[in-house]
């Protein structure tokens, strides 16, 4: 079987370590070469970093204690994307908004900043659990857990990330 495609798909038998920094855990990432495992944790509003000594490698989890409080935004966080190299994530939640961080330093997410920008959905759904950005930052993709639907947005053009009317 050729590579992406599940037909194939066998249990490795690997898992990380028990995830404790919250009891809620909604939605992971990864940074571009699997050396870093970003989860979104609802309990607590946070958005926690762990490095993978092997890449990909999840059993060897280790956490960074390293987070970001979205708390201010997004009381409840359960989808998180970031952007291919790093110096933006986005997160999506019970506010039925997807806020914008931009990052100091690619892929620490400790260095986050909310700078101010955010898309509300409420018209489209009320309760979004997923966020999606195509690669080249023209769509957004938003995953509604009331109308069980997934929403497109346009951004901005090839090349440029835009979120609402503000493009960077």
């Amino acid at each position: 079987m050729p590579a992406w495609d599940l037909a194939a798909a066998s249990y490795d038998s690997v898992s990380s370590p028990q995830l404790t920094v919250d009891s809620f855990l909604s939605d992971l990432a990864f940074n571009s070469d699997g050396t870093k495992l970003y989860i979104a944790g609802s309990n607590n509003k946070r958005i926690y970093q762990y490095s993978l000594s092997t890449a990909w490698d999840v059993s060897t989890a280790t956490y960074d204690s390293v987070s970001k409080n979205v708390g201010a935004e997004e009381a409840n966080p359960f989808g998180l994307f970031f952007k291919p190299d790093g110096t933006r994530v986005f997160v999506v939640g019970d506010t039925n908004r997807v806020y914008q961080y931009d990052l100091g330093t690619s892929w620490v997410v400790s260095s986050a900043a909310y700078n101010s920008v955010n898309v509300n959905v409420t018209t489209q759904d009320t309760n979004p659990h997923g966020v999606v950005i195509k690669s080249d930052g023209t769509k957004l993709f938003v995953l509604g857990n009331a109308n069980r639907r997934v929403y497109q947005y346009t951004l901005g053009t090839a090349g440029g990330w835009c979120v609402g009317s503000v493009c960077f």
